[in-house]
């Protein structure tokens, strides 16, 4: 497992930093107000894509893994609920749009985009989990780095080749028309690389209800942390405005280089609990208690360098930054070393995880609500602190009984 892990970081990391270089030239070659109104149109995309994906990319993982020496072909089945799925998604959203174009004042471009981009979003997350479902690691890594790269290719491309052929267009429309091809190219590409797997099957009775009641709390879930996640977004924009979310925006896109060894843990947790089942709790507490000197020696030196990096990333008029990526560092990084109890009640107790995210959903969206017009920026940064902080000591808690119990009954 150890092996996969770093072979699944590594790959996060080549992909995450091309990811993170497109954010880069973003933030250097549009002003700041433009980078904060891009950097939340693409936050829009990932909720909704994250909506319209409904927990299929996890429960895929989970219910192929489960069920594979019972069922021919477990995949095939849950195919034919997402894809239904995504029908349902891709006509109701079209109403949310007219009403999300009246509430932050989307432009046309904007809200295309934003139903074309969200819809391969979801196509394109299921298809990558459909390999990590099958433990093809390798094709799963290549379609994360295949994706990014795009993104950092014909994202930063549009930006700097429309900006220098064609100077009638700004810099922020090239940067959504590279967005949109960089997206569309990466459903394209996985799309070719699945193949045959893509196949769906008509579920009899039972295993259509096994699915649905597998589903439905990762899918709620999965709608809690894309709230939870992209709140803050959101909120700033309609409150704070576009130039103090360019702001924050860099300060969020920096902190979140950490969370890729976190998504590194869940990929391969997923579906080892799911194999291995609840053996796996009480390695995960022992590797906690190893790893913390280490994670405490990483946040400390990061903090003391913010005030160098950020400036050196993305330029002066971001040092406002600095303040903000020191908090989002106690929630990111404390997120490498909660994600794996996160992965363990993903596949061992949905139920657990539905109310967990919904403690975290209430804290972010009503301190947010509550702190932003007093404490403006620092509102929505402390909100997301303390929410990460209380969910993560509350599964603590919970797993540390569990074990208690478990050794009581032997």
């Amino acid at each position: 497992m150890r092996k996969t892990f770093f072979n699944i970081a590594s790959s996060n990391m080549a992909g995450a930093g091309l990811g993170f270089l497109f954010n880069i030239v973003l933030a250097r070659m549009l002003d700041i107000a433009s980078y904060g109104r891009a950097s939340f149109i693409f936050a829009l995309v990932f909720v909704m894509g994250s909506i319209a994906d409904f927990g299929f990319s996890n429960g895929v993982v989970i219910f192929h893994n489960r069920y594979s020496a019972s069922i021919s072909s477990p995949i095939a089945v849950v195919n034919y609920l997402f894809y239904r799925l995504l029908l349902i998604f891709a006509a109701i959203s079209i109403p949310v749009l007219v009403l999300f174009r009246h509430f932050y004042a989307l432009t046309g471009p904007e809200a295309g985009l934003l139903y074309v981009s969200s819809i391969s979003l979801a196509l394109y997350r299921y298809i990558s989990a459909v390999h990590q479902a099958l433990g093809d690691w390798r094709r799963f890594n290549r379609l994360q780095v295949v994706a990014n790269g795009l993104k950092f290719g014909l994202g930063s491309g549009c930006v700097l080749a429309l900006s220098y052929w064609w100077p009638v267009m700004l810099p922020y429309s090239a940067a959504l028309t590279g967005y949109l091809a960089a997206t569309l190219a990466a459903l394209a590409v996985s799309v070719a690389a699945t193949g045959n797997t893509l196949a769906q099957q008509c579920p009899v009775e039972q295993v259509r209800r096994d699915v649905i009641r597998l589903l439905v709390p990762l899918g709620v879930s999965s709608i809690m942390v894309v709230i939870t996640m992209r709140f803050d977004y959101l909120v700033i924009q309609k409150f704070l405005g576009d130039e103090l979310l360019g702001i924050y925006s860099a300060a969020n896109t920096l902190a979140f280089v950490f969370p890729l060894l976190t998504i590194s843990l869940m990929n391969i947790l997923l579906r080892e609990t799911a194999l291995r089942g609840d053996e796996v709790l009480s390695q995960i507490l022992a590797a906690q208690l190893r790893y913390l000197p280490h994670m405490l020696l990483v946040f400390a030196v990061v903090w003391v360098l913010a005030g160098q990096i950020i400036p050196l990333l993305f330029g002066n008029r971001y040092i406002l930054a600095v303040p903000y990526f020191r908090l989002l560092l106690i929630p990111y990084m404390g997120g490498i070393f909660f994600t794996p109890l996160e992965s363990y009640y993903y596949a061992r107790d949905p139920m657990t995880i539905l109310w967990f995210k919904a403690g975290q959903m209430a804290i972010v969206v009503v301190c947010s609500l509550l702190l932003i017009g007093a404490f403006r920026l620092y509102g929505v940064v402390l909100a997301i602190v303390l929410s990460r902080i209380l969910g993560w000591l509350v599964l603590y808690v919970r797993s540390r009984l569990i074990i208690a119990s478990r050794q009581t009954s032997l």
